[in-house]
């Protein structure tokens, strides 16, 4: 008989977890998840580079949000936002990218504030650098 450690284990879980992930063509995913009991209804991501959190820590690059229509919106699918960025300009440095995603209840209402993983990759947030 095994011992009962899957509620335990469960419980340890963070309720909120975002992963930032890039590509070497300087595309960027960020995956925002919540339990399934959150009553998310809309995830804003604001973007920053060449810093690590917290925020204000390097230079603000763009908010986006999900759900939202336009180019690099977000969507919501069961209990996760995804976000689809890029391509950025390659850079001949690396510079650190992270994320601060807030979560909202379709009240308007902060569920939770958290940040993404920092990911370092040649890609910047303006030709040039």
């Amino acid at each position: 008989m095994q011992p009962e450690m899957d509620g335990a284990a469960s419980a340890e879980e963070p309720a909120f977890i975002a992963i930032l992930r890039s590509r070497k063509s300087c595309e960027f995913e960020l995956i925002a998840r919540w339990e399934p009991t959150a009553p998310v209804a809309k995830v804003n991501a604001m973007w920053y580079f060449d810093g690590t959190p917290p925020a204000p820590n390097g230079t603000f690059a763009f908010t986006l949000q999900a759900p939202d229509t336009g180019p690099n919106a977000g969507s919501i699918e069961g209990h996760h936002a995804r976000f689809s960025v890029g391509p950025l300009y390659p850079s001949s440095a690396e510079y650190p990218w992270y994320v601060l995603v807030q979560y909202y209840d379709a009240a308007g209402a902060q569920l939770a504030s958290i940040y993404s993983n920092v990911d370092a990759t040649a890609c910047a947030n303006q030709p040039g650098l």
